[in-house]
């Protein structure tokens, strides 16, 4: 993939690859001082196709200049997992198998988050979703309205007023 066009998204790819975080990246390229729009906005940045596989191209070339594979990798974890075991550090054999279960795919350290918005039903029936509206008119409390305030401080339901009943 060519360089972008845009001059600071591709100095946000950069820096995004180079080890930074996206705010920080971004907060570093686009100068804003807001700490919560840096993040949404980085966030929205870096989610976008061509910005995602510039950062992800920019790291395989710095993968492949420094030399360091899967592999490489693996065994580095290897030897530190046999240092912690000859050296009776529980702690340091757990932090390498961590680590390797999550370069294999193993472990996740982030949450996935399912698009499709389901509300729970009530009552069990055959209706799968419910729009928006349709929930609320089902679920939403009900409003009361407070009439006034009596000579005891409390307060008065408003009450519709009862139907007069037909005599026969």
């Amino acid at each position: 993939m060519p360089v972008l066009d845009d001059p600071r998204r591709e100095k946000f790819c950069i820096e995004v690859a180079s080890g930074r975080t996206p705010a920080e990246a971004y907060r570093l390229i686009y100068k804003t001082a807001a700490k919560s729009d840096n993040t949404r906005n980085a966030s929205r940045l870096s989610k976008e196709n061509e910005v995602s596989l510039r950062i992800r191209e920019l790291q395989d070339e710095q993968r492949k200049r420094i030399g360091v594979s899967l592999d490489h990798l693996l065994k580095e974890l290897n030897s530190a997992y046999r240092l912690g075991r000859r050296s009776k550090q529980a702690g340091a054999m757990v932090q390498a198998t961590m680590a390797k279960a999550k370069l294999l795919g193993f472990v996740v350290d982030r949450a996935e988050v399912e698009g499709t918005m389901r509300r729970p039903l009530r009552e069990p029936s055959e209706i799968k979703q419910m729009s928006l509206q349709d929930w609320q008119e089902k679920f939403q409390p009900k409003v009361i309205e407070l009439k006034a305030v009596g000579p005891s401080g409390a307060a008065k339901l408003a009450k519709p007023p009862a139907k007069p009943v037909a005599k026969q």
